[in-house]
């Protein structure tokens, strides 16, 4: 081969050499945790926190799914007092009408779909379907079961603003008076007349749509109460730091009596809280979810709390457009600790 030197080296010399010579280059392997991009490297990025309205950075030619399907399964257990009737007697004798101290056992199975419009909207629907089992724990009354469905709730969510690792978001849901179930009697209600036959299964109902909600950490009352509109507006952020996920919410769920048979025609619960989630390994973020609920207006005379806490550690798997997740629902503070409530929750989103 001759000699070249560096005077007679032509310029398609240097541009045939470079070619054989340098390597393509790579795309930057280190987009932001919740990004969708990914690199040349086949780099997996961590998903942005499952809040209503969420919402993922993306790359320029990668879209994110226009369509969530979310399903949990919520079975757990409280107590209650529930107006019973005593255990059956001759047709002729009058009923018991005693509040009677009751482990409530429900599973509830809560369905969701969301649609997202653009990269900001979503729009979504929820309604839970309720399984109850309701034990007497002074042997007065017989063990019954009943089947209900809640609140049908619409919802949308908007993105008002985002950086590259945080984004802001408001959301708000409807939930229409769909649940069943009859409000019981006032004490004073019953002492005026204590041979008096209510609807008993309604009551067993009612109280049966509460454990629900009970189970579930009071979070989602809107979607258990029965006769009432809820309303309840929302206001979110997901902030992103590394591999750790931050997701603070406030919300207040506004419950409207349209039955006229309730003597709280209001009802007004704030929850504030904070989601924290670690991506130890691309497929697989533990964490925790933490509120506290304040009822600004008794709903029940009985109730002994206006404020519970709530603690929520989560497991949960990223397997592409899959998302399966299990966690435990423990009331630390309320209420609702006193009543040793506690729910388990399995469940999965998926995206397509």
């Amino acid at each position: 081969m001759p000699r070249v030197t560096g005077r007679s080296l032509s310029l398609l010399s240097v541009l045939a050499f470079a070619s054989v010579a340098l390597p393509p280059t790579v795309a930057s392997a280190h987009d932001e945790p919740g990004s969708q991009k990914q690199s040349t490297q086949a780099q997996t990025p961590s998903p942005a926190a499952t809040e209503p309205g969420k919402e993922h950075e993306k790359g320029e030619k990668e879209e994110e799914p226009d369509w969530e399907v979310a399903a949990d399964v919520i079975g757990g257990a409280t107590t209650a007092d529930v107006l019973s009737p005593g255990r059956p007697t001759r047709i002729e004798q009058p009923p018991l009408n005693m509040l009677d101290s009751t482990r409530i056992t429900a599973y509830t199975f809560l369905f969701g779909v969301e649609r997202h419009l653009g990269d900001r909207l979503t729009v979504g629907i929820r309604a839970p379907i309720v399984a109850a089992t309701l034990a007497s724990r002074t042997g007065i009354s017989e063990d019954r079961s009943v089947v209900l469905g809640g609140n049908i709730e619409l919802e949308g969510s908007f993105v008002l603003a985002r950086g590259k690792n945080w984004d802001l978001g408001v959301a708000l849901g409807v939930a229409l008076p769909t649940a069943g179930g009859t409000e019981p009697p006032s004490a004073a209600e019953v002492a005026a007349d204590p041979a008096k036959r209510f609807d008993y299964k309604s009551i067993d109902v009612f109280a049966a749509a509460h454990a629900a909600s009970a189970t579930l950490g009071s979070y989602d009352s809107a979607l258990f109460e029965p006769g009432n509109l809820g309303i309840v507006p929302q206001i979110y952020a997901n902030i992103r730091i590394s591999e750790l996920t931050l997701t603070p919410t406030v919300k207040v769920e506004n419950l409207i009596n349209v039955t006229g048979d309730s003597d709280e025609t209001y009802i007004n619960e704030i929850v504030a809280g904070v989601r924290a989630g670690f991506h130890v390994t691309p497929a697989f973020e533990p964490g925790v979810h933490v509120w506290v609920r304040s009822l600004h207006q008794q709903a029940h005379s009985e109730d002994t709390s206006d404020t519970v806490g709530v603690v929520e550690p989560y497991m949960r798997f990223h397997l592409g457009g899959f998302q399966p997740g299990v966690s435990a629902i423990l009331p630390f503070a309320g209420d609702l600790a006193d009543a040793k409530t506690f729910g388990i929750r399995g469940g999965f989103i998926a995206e397509f």
